[in-house]
């Protein structure tokens, strides 16, 4: 319902701000995207429209958030390539203030995520480096408020830590904190990241049953955040469907080790 009614909302704050319009259309885009509506069904914003009107009035504001949202998209989707080149872009138009408003912090966290995936994936020191440093960035903005910064500070190191050090107790103790963290304060959409890079993490380290729990953790909350979309590709992602997910605990439950924590 709130989809469907946000062409007249827009067109409503449109009256008093076109800007602001423009905000809440990226909104409405990004929203779509994570529920999963149709093609055939969505509204009629269209970002390449917004971009050339942005780049024709030269609005750094609203481009550096157009790239931030292409960010977004394409990293839930699953397209890193894209994630990372339009992250590349965004970096090059930060504001001038460097005060962590609420895009600049999203986009410092997943410019960072993107760029150690990446790394994971196809190397290069380059973004190693630039996403150590997003790391230790993101850990000085922590030092002022836990509550908002901890679990992605926590997340990212997670990441670095799987790429860099052998020794797997680390990185592991590290998402389980980004976890607690984003529980802790209810972020439940990070919440649902950070299970799902955990149960990446145990899939490479070859333990299914920790893997499958946390993914089945993750699908919970995706669902739960409304963003089904997602939540239907991670199952795809591990090959799973909602029954597979169902069995779960009882895999755990009969696992002669199981790991104690939720």
């Amino acid at each position: 319902l709130i989809n469907q009614s946000m062409p007249d909302r827009t067109k409503m704050i449109a009256k008093h701000s076109k800007y602001a319009a423009n905000f809440a259309a990226l909104d409405n885009i990004l929203m779509e995207e994570l529920i999963g509506v149709p093609s055939s069904s969505r509204s009629h914003f269209n970002m390449n429209d917004m971009q050339a009107e942005a780049e024709s009035v030269k609005d750094a504001r609203l481009l550096f958030r157009i790239q931030f949202f292409n960010v977004m998209i394409s990293y839930w989707r699953g397209d890193l390539a894209a994630a990372e080149e339009s992250s590349t872009i965004a970096s090059m138009m930060y504001p001038v203030s460097k005060f962590p408003s609420i895009h600049l912090i999203y986009f410092t966290f997943f410019h960072g995520l993107v760029l150690f995936q990446c790394y994971s994936e196809d190397g290069g020191d380059k973004r190693l480096q630039d996403g150590k440093e997003i790391m230790n960035q993101m850990g000085t903005w922590a030092k002022n408020s836990m509550a908002v910064f901890g679990n992605k500070w926590l997340l990212l190191k997670a990441e670095y830590t799987a790429l860099v050090d052998d020794k797997r107790d680390d990185a592991e103790e590290l998402y389980k904190k980004s976890i607690k963290a984003a529980q802790d304060h209810g972020l439940i959409h990070e919440l649902g990241l950070a299970y799902e890079l955990l149960g990446g993490y145990y899939t490479t380290h070859g333990h299914e049953p920790e893997s499958l729990h946390c993914i089945k953790k993750a699908y919970k909350c995706y669902t739960q955040w409304g963003a089904t979309s997602v939540a239907k590709k991670i199952l795809h992602d591990h090959d799973l469907n909602i029954e597979s997910i169902s069995d779960t605990e009882s895999q755990l439950e009969n696992s002669k080790h199981p790991r104690e924590w939720q």
